[in-house]
């Protein structure tokens, strides 16, 4: 069995309610978040054999806590794992983003074509995910990434609409896990921890 690791960064500030960028990095909530999640999966004994981030700030700082305390090798960035590429609209107001891009709606319809498909978002993530499933084979891998990228694989990989992508409890400082038999087939998809609630 191959299981992979989905974590979500933690908390980041965000007073101007921005679409943020790479160079937002962690509050003092999100550093604790992060060290709760890693303490918890240590309980579980997760040790995961191959880490990677995403390259943007919140997200390194985030996997740095988590392997410091798991034990794990240094994780290498991929830019697979950004955030959903939104162009000119990153540091931009999220309202104005909405208003333009009309996401969210269901279904989304995604207008601007400065913006990065679900689709494609999805695709960049599942390729991630294969290449990790055979590093780490018979063990576990974990990624840090951004929520749409995540969730959109995880509909991807499901066959599911993309009508559910604003439902799906994703939450910063979450982690889902995908399980693989004989790392081949994906047999299990759940949401393993949650500590978006702590302080």
């Amino acid at each position: 069995m191959t299981t992979i690791y989905l974590m979500r960064h933690g908390l980041t500030n965000n007073p101007s309610q921005v679409f943020y960028g790479p160079e937002f990095e962690l509050a003092e909530r999100g550093r604790r978040q992060a060290q709760n999640l890693a303490e918890e999966m240590k309980r579980h004994e997760i040790r995961p054999a191959v880490s990677r981030c995403s390259p943007f700030l919140r997200t390194e700082e985030t996997c740095q806590i988590v392997n410091r305390i798991l034990g794990c090798p240094n994780a290498r960035t991929d830019e697979r794992l950004m955030e959903w590429n939104v162009g000119p609209w990153f540091n931009k107001p999220l309202k104005d983003f909405h208003a333009a891009t009309k996401y969210p709606e269901t279904p989304p319809r995604i207008e601007d074509p400065n913006v990065e498909r679900l689709e494609d978002m999805a695709h960049r993530i599942m390729q991630v995910i294969d290449e990790v499933r055979q590093e780490a084979t018979g063990e576990s891998a974990l990624l840090v990434s951004h929520r749409e990228p995540l969730v959109s694989a995880m509909l991807k990989l499901q066959d599911l609409s993309w009508d559910t992508i604003h439902t799906v409890d994703f939450h910063v400082a979450t982690v889902w896990e995908l399980t693989y038999e004989n790392n081949e087939k994906l047999t299990n998809i759940r949401k393993a921890f949650d500590h978006h609630k702590d302080r």
